[in-house]
């Protein structure tokens, strides 16, 4: 988990060899039945009163461990994928 740099000032060194040894992500060991709740409601807020449409599940809906993983993960599914597009997303 080293970086890896033409300038030395810039290298660092990692502060694990092994991954594996690491302590599980503190998001990882909370309540299941929490999640499922929050799952659930997220589900029930985004689903349409339409009758034509698919009713959100907890298994559509997605939890990150922080807020920014979540905008990054929206940015990058909302982004223009040919290159002579001129969209943009723009979060504020």
């Amino acid at each position: 988990m080293e970086s890896v740099s033409s300038d030395p000032f810039l290298r660092t060194c990692g502060t694990v060899n092994n991954a594996e040894t690491l302590p599980p992500a503190p998001w990882g060991l909370s309540d299941a039945g929490m999640k499922t709740k929050i799952k659930s409601m997220i589900a029930k807020c985004v689903t349409s009163e339409e009758p034509d449409q698919e009713v959100v599940t907890t298994q559509d809906t997605f939890l990150y461990p922080k807020g920014m993983c979540a905008v990054g993960a929206v940015a990058r599914a909302l982004a223009p994928t040919s290159p002579n597009s001129s969209e943009a997303v723009i979060f504020g």
